[in-house]
């Protein structure tokens, strides 16, 4: 099923039946898009689940691709073919996050899956294993596994989790500025439908706010088996997301300074993690 930016507004109208919305944001990804909703359509589940994929205004054949996809399986992908660009232009390192946003406000399923355009999954099982384990364990909002990072570049693929073993921890290991959730890995709840936390509009990594929000005071569950890819490539913006640039820094810093008001007890590892890039700062000057 297409939408058009003149029937959006018939859509929010809608009641859904499915238990997870797969949240996959794409832009100029023709080489990728095709195995992402391949790898999401193979999930075998004893629930209804759906995918709303946004494209961003795509300049290659991105968006005609995703157009037969939904064609095909009208009653399992909503296709938001956007005809502009949802931005923000500038800065580059915040580009795609008001079309994360877009997608988020047609979520309305209890639990949420992120996979992005040029990322997939490898598992049928994924999502009907995470989604079992939410709902067995109300104390965890969200579950993760091990995720493989293939470069395109040619370089030996290898995890992206050093953890070997299942494993189950809290906030404060994240907190700590120990990143160990692959985006496209993350099972979660739903606490989006009244909107984002403030910090989300200005963090430059929109999945590390995400997570904060869900996670809350809660905790985290991680699955070692391997069930995904993400894929690590020339035009993916993490690329400039490094220790050597200044802006991604001070943006952590601001960052994490926010999280001080929503992690509280946390405090002290926080600001931890605010001195640490304090000083990856200071050896740029």
């Amino acid at each position: 099923m297409v939408f058009s930016e003149k029937n959006l507004n018939n859509f929010k109208r809608l009641k859904t039946n499915t238990l997870l919305s797969v949240i996959i944001p794409t832009f100029n990804h023709s080489k990728f898009i095709a195995q992402t909703i391949e790898g999401c359509l193979s999930q075998q589940t004893n629930f209804e689940f759906e995918l709303l994929i946004g494209d961003d205004a795509s300049t290659d054949k991105n968006h005609q691709i995703i157009k037969e996809y939904s064609q095909k399986y009208p009653q399992k992908i909503k296709a938001f073919l956007h005809n502009e660009n949802l931005g923000p232009q500038n800065p580059i390192e915040l580009a795609g996050k008001n079309n994360v946003k877009f997608l988020f406000s047609k979520a309305k399923s209890p639990y949420l899956a992120i996979c992005e355009g040029d990322d997939y999954w490898t598992d049928p099982t994924k999502i009907q294993q995470q989604v079992e384990f939410l709902e067995n364990n109300q104390a965890f909002n969200l579950c993760h596994h091990q995720t493989k990072i293939v470069f395109e570049d040619g370089t030996k693929s290898k995890n992206f989790n050093d953890w070997q073993s299942e494993k189950e921890y809290l906030v404060s290991e994240l907190l700590a500025d120990n990143w160990v959730i692959a985006t496209t890995s993350a099972v979660f709840r739903n606490n989006f439908i009244n909107g984002f936390d403030n910090y989300f509009e200005r963090a430059i990594s929109g999945d590390w706010a995400i997570f904060f929000q869900t996670i809350a005071q809660k905790k985290i569950y991680y699955n070692p088996n391997c069930m995904g890819v993400y894929r690590k490539h020339q035009g993916g913006v993490t690329n400039i997301l490094t220790n050597k640039n200044r802006f991604y820094l001070e943006n952590r810093i601001q960052l994490f300074e926010e999280l001080k008001e929503h992690f509280y007890p946390y405090r002290h590892i926080i600001q931890q993690s605010i001195e640490n890039y304090k000083a990856q700062l200071r050896t740029l000057n």
